[in-house]
């Protein structure tokens, strides 16, 4: 089974930006904001089975 396509462009960004994430000016909250916590959204959609509409709504709600 293949990565769902947004997971794949995160791999591929991580990848690409590899070096500065693993410099010293590169923190953790920063990480966290840009991978962790978006993952973190995406399986709680998939979880409560949402659909691109009530994904909107939500994030316009944050």
């Amino acid at each position: 089974m293949a990565a769902p396509k947004k997971i794949a462009e995160l791999v591929k960004r991580f990848i690409r930006n590899r070096d500065a994430y693993l410099s010293g000016g590169y923190n953790e909250a920063q990480v966290r904001q840009e991978f962790i916590q978006r993952q973190i959204d995406k399986l709680v959609y998939k979880l409560y089975h949402l659909i691109e509409e009530e994904i909107k709504i939500v994030k316009e709600g944050t």
